[in-house]
């Protein structure tokens, strides 16, 4: 008899572990019904006016979003991906960088803001130690403390682009020099001196191109109003870092405005959304999405935008994807392109 109870109460026991197992089954299901959470490299964070989507880039869904009480020009992601910079503004249209620092940081994972003030900046280096800022002069922040570990008032016009070969960073200058910065070291290290006695205007967006290691820069006239004749020029080109040298210049005749830079791994192309922060005139206003091949060196494609009803707000290039993110800012829309057809394939509702 003695061993007939033990052996019951074992029955019994692996009994209730059986049912704890499938309770935990229950909640689990209860909490999320879709199944299994999306995993985080798939993630893409968008913003439009007051609000973030965050869309999970395998399935193209809209999995969840933020509202804040104020409206959002950019966004960045810490290398870690556990802080959203916010660029901060005032109004409802993306700010003509560099922006004011008005950054708020917002934890991902819970939502909350962690952090609110002039001591930030939308671009983390690669390791996300220091934060880089290039509104009124070159500043750099540690990321952990927010105090300023460097400053300079130089004369920037453009956000910093990290080199992927050496701790390293580009800003292009007022006087269209670009400054490369040691940010290891927090030093100067050199100018790049290949577009002063060019004639055109400053650099206007600046981007280190991992594919071939090679600078590219964006650059635009805008002519005065009191010109008989109104013509509008704007430019993408790209510079050996070695020999300080100017090695391609498009001219995009059939656009103009500023011109924002992205680049794809998979289509071994540079991207040029051109587009004018100035939207007096939309009839006028050619939204264009060109793409320079790096292998032959030459614009090879034009995707229009304007005759497609998209106005853009934010634009993001999936690494490791062919694929491409346009926020309208008419809609609040998302318009799926794939880079290597250059077309829109589809739209993510809001």
């Amino acid at each position: 008899m003695i061993i007939f109870s033990w052996q019951k109460w074992g029955d019994v026991r692996k009994l209730s572990v059986v049912l704890v197992v499938v309770l935990i089954c229950l909640v689990n299901c209860t909490k999320n019904p879709s199944g299994p959470t999306s995993p985080e490299s798939s993630l893409v964070y968008l913003p439009h006016l007051d609000k973030v989507f965050v869309v999970d880039s395998s399935q193209d869904k809209i999995l969840d979003s933020m509202k804040f009480n104020f409206y959002i020009s950019d966004l960045n992601l810490s290398p870690d991906r556990r802080v959203l910079y916010l660029q901060k503004v005032e109004y409802r249209h993306p700010c003509r960088p560099p922006c004011p620092d008005s950054i708020v940081e917002v934890n991902v994972n819970n939502k909350t803001i962690i952090y609110e003030g002039e001591n930030s900046s939308l671009f983390p280096t690669p390791e996300g130690r220091l934060l880089v800022s290039t509104y009124n002069g070159l500043k750099i922040f540690s990321a952990r403390t927010h105090q300023i570990v460097y400053e300079d008032n130089l004369v920037v016009t453009t956000r910093p682009t990290f080199d992927s070969q050496y701790p390293l960073f580009y800003v292009g200058m007022a006087d269209k020099r670009i400054l490369v910065f040691d940010y290891q070291r927090l030093q100067i290290v050199r100018y790049l001196d290949a577009l002063v006695d060019k004639k055109f205007p400053p650099i206007f967006d600046i981007l280190y191109s991992e594919i071939d290691n090679k600078l590219y820069f964006s650059s635009y006239f805008s002519p005065s109003l009191n010109d008989s004749f109104i013509t509008f020029t704007s430019y993408l080109g790209n510079i050996d870092i070695k020999r300080d040298r100017i090695i391609t210049m498009e001219q995009l005749n059939s656009s103009w405005g500023e011109g924002y830079l992205y680049s794809s791994t998979v289509t071994k192309k540079i991207y040029d959304l051109c587009w004018c922060f100035c939207v007096a005139i939309p009839e006028l206003i050619p939204f264009s999405l060109f793409g320079f091949s790096t292998n032959t060196q030459e614009i090879v494609s034009e995707l229009d935008l304007y005759n497609a009803s998209l106005a853009p707000f934010s634009l993001k290039v999936l690494e490791g994807s062919q694929k491409a993110y346009l926020v309208d800012s008419w809609s609040g829309n998302i318009a799926i392109i794939d880079l290597e057809q250059n077309k829109i394939v589809g739209y993510i509702s809001r």
